[in-house]
């Protein structure tokens, strides 16, 4: 046997021995991380989706503007909004029901529109999100 085949297995011997060491490590530290982290623990069943609005998915997609953007929408898909290059309530819709929660864009937006003239969209969405407590909002929806 040559000399070198013996270094070759020494260094095939060693390589082995530090991938077997790199292997437990990973294995060992994965281990304590879920065990750390909670990631064993069973979560629970999903929410309802139907306990969410269709406003809190759109703040959620994106954020304060989509969330106001949503709710002008549902307003003008019920019929309470006519859009003719500009935003107005429809006469008679005194009716409209603001949501009972507090913090509600479809109330920003009707109390936006009730006394004042038509607007153009981007003018009532802003005014929407502006007029609204936001820091309550997203406190409400990370509950």
């Amino acid at each position: 046997m040559d000399w070198t085949a013996t270094y070759l297995l020494v260094a095939v011997a060693c390589l082995a021995v530090v991938e077997l060491w790199f292997i437990a490590v990973m294995i060992v530290t994965s281990r304590r991380y879920r065990a750390l982290s909670g990631e064993d623990k069973e979560t629970g069943p999903p929410p309802d989706p139907s306990s969410v609005s269709f406003e809190d998915l759109g703040m959620l997609a994106g954020g304060l503007r989509r969330w106001a953007e949503v709710a002008l929408f549902r307003l003008y898909q019920e019929g309470h909004v006519e859009e003719d290059g500009l935003i107005a309530l429809i006469a008679g819709s005194d009716e409209i029901r603001a949501e009972d929660r507090p913090h509600s864009a479809r109330g920003a937006i009707v109390a936006r529109l009730r006394d004042r003239e038509p607007a153009h969209v981007m003018a009532v969405i802003e005014a929407a999100w502006q007029e609204t407590d936001s820091a309550g909002l997203i406190r409400r929806a990370s509950a």
